[in-house]
């Protein structure tokens, strides 16, 4: 017996976390109010939520695509895709 929590349930609460966060801060429409959107594929609050969850995991992308690849559905590609491209640079509108 371990106390150490099962790898797949902590994984698990902490997506449950994270979706609870990213709703009640209404996260998925501050995205879309700074135009952080993709035009097809994985969604951007999942890319955003990803990226998040390896700051909080402690793990880099590579170290994460190398050991849990069948965890993600998508590859590094949407990751750096999206992080290069300018609409996904968080800057806030000016309001009129």
């Amino acid at each position: 017996m371990t106390i150490m929590p099962d790898m797949d349930q902590f994984d698990n609460t902490l997506e449950v976390r994270f979706i609870s966060f990213f709703k009640r801060f209404h996260l998925n429409s501050i995205l879309r109010q700074v135009n952080a959107t993709k035009a097809k594929g994985v969604p951007a609050p999942s890319v955003v939520m990803f990226l998040m969850g390896l700051v909080f995991t402690h793990m880099n992308l590579y170290t994460f695509l190398g050991t849990c690849k069948e965890k993600v559905s998508f590859g590094k590609d949407v990751i750096y895709r999206f992080l290069n491209t300018p609409s996904a640079v968080f800057s806030l509108k000016e309001s009129k």
